[in-house]
């Protein structure tokens, strides 16, 4: 496995795909949920949190204090989308 990794990387297209596949594969695994973001507006059980829209590498909330804003969910972080 390690071999077949650094052939990997001497090729250049090869290396490119490679990485490219490493920061999709991290952006999936990092979707934040529902949950998450309820508990980053400190909402936990709150029905005016909800989820707009997931596009598997990143999502989008609507919700919290201001129940119009929305957020971006991706990486484990929301960043305030204003409107």
């Amino acid at each position: 496995m390690i071999e077949e990794i650094k052939e990997i990387l001497q090729d250049k297209k090869k290396k490119k795909r490679f990485i490219i596949g490493i920061v999709l594969f991290f952006l999936l695994m990092t979707n934040p949920s529902i949950n998450d973001f309820r508990i980053f507006v400190g909402e936990k059980h709150s029905s005016n949190v909800t989820k707009k829209a997931n596009f598997f590498l990143f999502s989008i909330y609507k919700g919290g204090a201001v129940s119009y804003y929305y957020y971006l969910g991706f990486a484990n972080n929301f960043i305030p989308l204003h409107t």
